[in-house]
């Protein structure tokens, strides 16, 4: 059976930070309509290496590849959704939740364009997919962490992108909260969304999970089917070096 098509590749990648190796020689790919989770312990690499597939920082050797483009050619951005790990940029919004959810259509309207009927409807069903409803008219200013992670989601979301890639996105949304989020990923999964999730635990999501891969001290020590633990221990000598 032929290998699914790569959406998001890294190829023998190293990356150099205040001189020091952050990844070494990573070889990654998310696959379309995957969900993998990343994992690590703190200063794994983790966050290194989502940015590094989205040409944020450069590779010191290898390669990034996005839709099979290397990084610094591609021009599709609309088609990537991105949440980063903070949500100090929401809470210094002074917008509302709808508002905000609305900026996540910019790129599908152009920077003149004006927002239609589509861009309402695709921000209604957003509000939902991440039980914003209620706080639709709400100041980002005022909500709480949980609420404000779930902002960002929702933005990325708007867009409708191809590929969709959170960093720690539940970490700072309650129990309850998590197992609705399972629900949204499940829905995009069957829509055939592409997910990078970089977490902690697998937690909620676990029953979804496709693949799981493992950065220890920069390299990748697990690559294959999820494995239940917590990140602490992500160098616990049980964890695989599959390929």
């Amino acid at each position: 059976m032929a290998e699914q098509e790569s959406v998001l590749r890294l190829e023998r990648a190293s990356v150099v930070l205040s001189h020091q190796h952050v990844l070494q020689d990573v070889d990654f790919r998310l696959a379309r309509g995957e969900f993998l989770v990343l994992l690590g312990a703190n200063a794994s690499g983790k966050t290194t290496l989502v940015k590094t597939l989205l040409g944020l920082i450069p590779t010191a050797s290898g390669r990034a590849y996005v839709f099979g483009e290397p990084v610094e050619r591609f021009n599709g951005w609309s088609r990537i959704g991105y949440v980063p790990q903070r949500v100090t940029a929401a809470s210094a919004v002074p917008a509302t939740v709808e508002e905000v959810l609305m900026s996540g259509r910019a790129s599908r309207v152009g920077l003149l364009g004006r927002y239609g009927r589509e861009d309402r409807l695709a921000v209604d069903r957003t509000l939902e997919l991440v039980d914003l409803g209620d706080a639709r008219r709400s100041p980002v200013a005022r909500l709480s962490g949980g609420q404000q992670q779930r902002v960002l989601i929702g933005r990325a979301l708007a867009g409708e992108p191809d590929v969709l890639v959170l960093d720690e996105p539940v970490a700072s949304v309650d129990l309850a909260h998590q197992e609705s989020f399972a629900g949204t990923i499940e829905i995009l999964l069957r829509s055939g969304t592409s997910i990078l999730m970089v977490a902690h635990s697998l937690g909620a999501v676990a029953r979804l999970v496709q693949r799981a891969v493992v950065l220890e001290r920069g390299r990748v020590i697990h690559d294959g089917p999820p494995v239940d633990l917590k990140l602490e221990h992500a160098h616990h000598p049980d964890i695989g070096r599959s390929a």
